[in-house]
């Protein structure tokens, strides 16, 4: 633990939206994976959040505040509303539809780059919808409400100088030391065994899934050029020119890019699960997708919760080697594994693998120019994981409210842009 790297710690408080002149709303249970099976209740939590919806092709979907926020600056969240259908990723969603989903969110990400003085802007989405396990994968990282996706859109204003701290009323931004990490997060965003290698098998999928596609032209075609494609412990790297803000506003952005690569990173991960156990994938799908007539039974729950077997070690070798994967793969990825699926009763979870896997995808620039970033992080342990790690940046939510002022001038701008929505939009 000895390199000479340091990150950005953010220290957040909560967010409650208050509409003007309305006591404060309700505060909303805390979500949590088995919460998320009832999904009638699920909508009715975000409800009161919601700055403005839209019917897209026969849908109703909403942008809303949310609660426990990256940033102090501003930040909401698009998600399907109608409670009765089960949305894990972009994999699920129609093309036409997922469109418009990006139609919205490139007008909101455009509103919310006006918002003063601003350091980066931010699209993603965290995906890990067959993570089940009571105190293991339920208890947090990668994607809060695995059934249903929700796409995060957010700005950072300007990081202080290294070492040095911004403090405003309850938020505080500083550097932190890599060594100073607890050895999840230093595994996670510092050094690993994992990530290069990870990154370049999410690599050759994605390209695979191109390679029978015609590529879109312009900035999307561009971002899919492979060879510019690095890979490190946080996996993937991709630079773009455009700022994300034209990135996102581009003809079918979601069916040109986002979705052919969220068919192809849940193909994967489904093929990994099931090559280094006995859970089987397209049973637990089918399980989750009870929710849209109502909550899981316990006995669905259970289901979801049991723990797979590990595989003999010849089968997983014969099945990478049909793959084509790498050894080395199987060679980093069996310990955690292991440890998740035939743990002694002495291991300590943060070495325990995450059940069925995990990623985060998340597209950053400055708000109105380039250089930007698309970064693809695997999910392979339990612990933290999700859009804002992918950056490298920590995220630490304080459990208070931010100051009342602070709340107002929040509430106020993010009426302002349900408002703007409405006449650009309808």
């Amino acid at each position: 633990m000895g390199l000479a790297i340091s990150m950005p710690q953010m220290s957040i408080p909560f967010f409650p939206h208050q509409r003007p002149g309305e006591p404060p709303s309700p505060r909303p249970e805390r979500i949590n994976p088995e919460r998320s099976t009832n999904l009638a209740r699920l909508v009715s939590q975000f409800s009161p959040e919601v700055l403005h919806s839209f019917e897209l092709q026969g849908h109703r979907w909403g942008l809303t505040s949310v609660l426990h926020p990256y940033t102090r600056a501003s930040h909401v969240m698009l998600a399907e509303l109608t409670g009765k259908r089960y949305l894990p990723g972009p994999e699920s969603i129609p093309p036409g539809e997922g469109d418009q989903v990006f139609r919205v969110a490139a007008l909101a990400l455009q509103f919310l780059c006006r918002g003063g003085q601003l350091d980066r802007c931010c699209v993603g989405y965290n995906w890990s919808p067959r993570s089940w396990g009571v105190g293991l994968e339920e208890h947090g990282g990668y994607q809060s409400v695995p059934t249903l996706f929700h796409l995060m859109l957010w700005a950072w204003e300007p990081l202080p100088e290294p070492g040095k701290l911004h403090v405003f009323n309850n938020t505080r931004v500083e550097w932190v030391e890599a060594e100073s990490l607890d050895r999840r997060l230093f595994r996670l965003l510092v050094e690993n065994d994992y990530g290069e290698i990870f990154g370049r098998v999410i690599a050759a999928e994605i390209e695979k899934a191109f390679a029978q596609r015609n590529l879109p032209a312009g900035p999307l075609g561009a971002l899919l050029d492979f060879r510019k494609w690095t890979f490190d412990a946080r996996g993937v790297s991709v630079p773009f020119g455009a700022s994300v803000c034209g990135l996102i506003a581009e003809p079918g952005v979601f069916s040109r890019l986002i979705r052919p690569i969220g068919v192809a990173m849940n193909n994967l991960m489904i093929r990994l699960t099931e090559a280094l156990t006995t859970m089987d994938c397209r049973a637990i799908d089918r399980v989750l997708r009870k929710v849209e007539t109502g909550p899981l039974s316990s006995a669905d729950l259970e289901f979801l919760r049991a723990t797979p077997a590990v595989r003999p070690e010849h089968q997983i070798r014969a099945r990478f080697q049909r793959e084509g994967w790498p050894l080395d793969l199987m060679a980093v990825l069996l310990p955690p594994v292991r440890a998740r699926c035939a743990a002694a009763a002495d291991t300590d979870p943060a070495d325990m693998w995450r059940k069925g896997f995990g990623y985060s995808l998340v597209l950053g620039s400055p708000p109105w120019g380039g250089p930007g970033e698309m970064r693809i992080l695997p999910g392979v342990y339990l612990g933290p994981g999700g859009v804002v790690e992918a950056q490298r940046v920590i995220l630490k939510r304080l459990p208070v409210d931010a100051p009342e002022a602070e709340l107002r001038r929040r509430s106020r701008f993010l009426q302002e842009l349900g408002r703007w929505l409405a006449s650009e939009f309808g």
